[in-house]
C-alpha cells in the first residue's frame, strides 16, 4: 500500500516541486543539476527509497559539485532518518 501512495506522489513530482525543496532547504539547482536530481528521482524512487543508495550516489556524484552533492546526500539521510518508521 504504502508503495503505491509513494508512486502516485512520485508520478505528480514536478521539476518546479524538487527546485523549490532545493531551495528550501539552502540547496540551489541549476538546470543541469535539476534535471539530474528530477531523473534520477523518476527512475529510481524505489531503489532510493527503499534500496542500497550508494550505487546511486556513486553515479551523480561525478556530475554534481561536492558542495550541492554533499547537501543532497546529507538531506537524504536527514529525511530517511525522520521517516524511516514510515517506509
Amino acid at each position: 500500500m504504502k508503495e503505491i501512495i509513494i508512486k502516485q506522489y512520485i508520478d505528480k513530482i514536478t521539476i518546479d516541486d524538487i527546485y523549490n525543496f532545493g531551495v528550501k532547504n539552502n540547496i540551489i539547482l541549476n538546470n543541469k543539476d535539476l534535471n539530474l536530481i528530477y531523473n534520477c528521482i523518476k527512475k529510481n524512487w524505489k531503489i532510493i527509497i527503499f534500496g542500497d543508495i550508494n550505487p546511486i550516489f556513486n553515479n551523480i556524484k561525478p556530475n554534481l559539485d561536492e558542495e550541492t552533492f554533499n547537501k543532497i546526500k546529507n538531506l537524504y539521510f536527514k529525511y530517511k532518518e525522520k521517516y524511516k518508521n514510515y517506509l
